[in-house]
């Protein structure tokens, strides 16, 4: 036991790079209960802290919290306190990936602003983590909510944000339905990251490849096919 707290306390210590840091994901669990206790006061949050979650129970999370989070300015709160927790970790670099979403009558532009106002907020408060910004292309949506997310890109790219991904359910479509906008983005100079492998699809694993993204994130089915 005294071996675990000290391994803990030293991995605390060493400074730490975090380049897959998903903003839903990295909700704290009070903020989660809090939003779902305003909406459903009668419910209780349906999240067992222990659960070792599925692919599919993960996605279910996600669309809880999509589901409460219905208020513009909660983005930039959970922006705010997912920095903080990593500050605290000692992680001196982070990259937040987040997909931009109409909330309410707010606009997708909005969304990226209040992510990019809780990093300077940070900045002001005395926080020393850089922290970047990766727009996320959400695979479960159209390729015209995906060009979008590119033009939101080439808007903020060098004020904040650093780059564009591809992520969301692996079950859905496929990467060639996105692969123009991520060529358009290379094309600019964007850095691209891809969720890659995550589940058994070895043909759409190969097509990634082929295309050379400058980041493959999961990859946890891996074949090479000639």
């Amino acid at each position: 036991k005294m071996t675990e707290i000290s391994t803990q306390s030293t991995c605390k210590l060493i400074p730490k790079v975090e380049l897959h840091a998903h903003l839903n994901g990295s909700i704290r669990l009070e903020t989660l209960s809090e939003l779902y206790t305003n909406k459903y006061p009668t419910k209780q949050l349906p999240l067992d802290p222990n659960e070792i979650p599925t692919l599919e129970r993960c996605f279910e999370l996600f669309g809880i919290i999509h589901d409460v989070v219905q208020d513009i300015n909660l983005i930039k709160r959970i922006t705010k306190e997912m920095i903080y927790d990593f500050d605290a970790e000692n992680v001196i670099y982070l990259e937040i990936r987040s997909t931009p979403k109409s909330i309410n009558i707010s606009t997708k532009e909005e969304y990226v602003l209040q992510m990019l106002q809780a990093v300077q907020e940070c900045k002001e408060e005395g926080l020393t983590i850089e922290v970047g910004i990766i727009l996320s292309i959400n695979r479960a949506y159209s390729s015209v909510i995906g060009w979008e997310t590119l033009q939101l890109t080439k808007q903020f790219i060098d004020k904040g944000v650093v780059g564009i991904e591809l992520s969301g359910n692996p079950t859905v479509n496929n990467f060639n339905d996105f692969a123009e906008i991520f060529q358009d983005a290379k094309s600019c100079g964007i850095p691209v990251t891809i969720h890659y492998a995550e589940v058994k699809n070895y043909e759409e694993s190969n097509d990634i490849l082929k295309f050379s993204p400058d980041r493959l994130g999961h990859g946890i089915f891996v074949v090479f096919i000639n």
